[in-house]
């Protein structure tokens, strides 16, 4: 008989934390962190912001889509067996991705 692998257990609170910190640290986007439990999400103030940070979060390798009732909401859904070290990678690769998606937004705005 093998032993059984310790599960180990997710403080999905300091994911959420992170999602927070990565949309206050872009807070010209006017965007929020909405979600329950595990299924979390960033609330754009537009469809077009959400599907670009999906965009750039999937070349990143980071499996997004967007969400809510006009597709506002860029949706992190990671998967039920994701271990901590992954979860964090994927978002910092989130975060790479929202501060690309910024960078074009902020040079947009200073065109204008």
């Amino acid at each position: 008989m093998t032993a059984k692998k310790k599960e180990e257990t997710i403080d999905w609170e300091k994911s959420v934390a992170r999602l927070e910190e990565i949309v206050e640290n872009h807070a010209h986007l006017a965007a929020e962190v909405r979600g329950v439990g595990l299924i979390q999400g960033i609330a754009c103030e537009t469809p077009e912001m959400a599907g670009r940070i999906c965009r750039a979060a999937f070349e990143a390798g980071v499996v997004m889509e967007t969400a809510g009732p006009e597709g506002h909401v860029a949706k992190v859904m990671p998967p039920l067996n994701i271990d901590e070290v992954t979860l964090k990678d994927g978002l910092e690769l989130l975060d790479a991705a929202v501060r690309s998606v910024a960078s074009v937004d902020a040079a947009g705005e200073s065109s204008r």
